[in-house]
């Protein structure tokens, strides 16, 4: 998994500067949460940081939990880049979450209209499941205007007797299992979405979430790994959000350099090695 990720980067072209807007306020984290099928949380941890008035982010966010003899683990981290990569593994009964977000507020103080569009990118991924009757293992991404958004996607596993089928709902994440019951393999994908007008002097909510959450009522194994390199260049957030001046052609966005995405794996892995010291 990780050198087809690896050689995937070193494709990638830096950015090209998207048109200016003004960031008023954004918000981003990163979290991971066992709860026992009691319903008692057990492990937590979470990670965030806010900007105002166009200042970048600075911060690289972290989360980790592992525990119950070996029964759950999840590392969760964010570089400044606003690269993500998520690891995590269920081996026992219980719900575990790992979800990262964003909302970013912007304004249009030009005096001018503006057409918005966005763009992230998806880079390999996979879930596996393992269970008995009743489990899933959940894969939801959002993204667009808040708090509707324009791109709603889920992906399911669904386990029936230690088989699990997978179905997907609203957007095309285009995941596919290689073989009944097999693991799901997530492909590189760009998703363009257009954000409409932005008259001068009206702001614009923008929000991203991608949560993976394993629900087992009984022992199970779950694994999972998700990587998405969707920073904008010199606006560092996990997708690419351009403004361009109404009626004029929109350019062309592109995804940003790769030595970004290997300081996000380089991030997981010292918190994994630091969890397994």
């Amino acid at each position: 998994m990780k050198r087809p990720l690896a050689a995937l980067a070193l494709l990638l072209l830096p950015a090209a500067e998207a048109a200016a807007l003004t960031l008023d306020l954004g918000i981003r984290s990163v979290e991971a949460s066992f709860v026992d099928r009691m319903g008692n949380v057990i492990a937590q941890s979470a990670d965030s940081e806010m900007v105002r008035d166009d200042a970048r982010y600075t911060r690289a966010l972290s989360a980790f939990i592992g525990g119950g003899s070996g029964g759950f683990q999840a590392s969760v981290g964010m570089a400044s880049s606003g690269f993500f990569g998520i690891d995590a593994g269920l081996f026992t009964s219980g719900t575990l979450t790992t979800r990262v977000t964003q909302l970013e507020t912007y304004e249009n103080d030009t005096a001018f209209p503006i057409d918005l569009s966005a763009s992230f990118i998806v880079v390999e991924g996979f879930l596996n499941l393992v269970a008995g009757t009743g489990s899933t293992l959940t894969l939801d991404v959002a993204t667009g205007e808040f708090p509707f958004g324009d791109f709603s996607a889920t992906g399911v596993l669904t386990a029936t007797d230690f088989v699990s089928d997978y179905e997907e709902f609203g957007d095309p994440l285009n995941g596919a299992q290689a073989s009944p019951g097999g693991a799901v393999q997530y492909p590189f994908q760009r998703v363009t979405l257009d954000l409409g007008r932005l008259e001068p002097g009206e702001t614009f909510d923008y929000f991203y979430s991608l949560s993976i959450i394993a629900n087992a009522p009984i022992n199970e194994f779950a694994r999972w790994v998700f990587v998405d390199p969707g920073a904008v260049e010199g606006l560092a957030s996990p997708f690419q959000l351009t403004g361009t001046p109404a009626g004029a052609a929109a350019p062309v966005p592109l995804p940003a350099p790769a030595l970004l995405l290997v300081s996000a794996l380089a991030l997981l892995a010292a918190r994994a090695r630091r969890a397994a010291a």
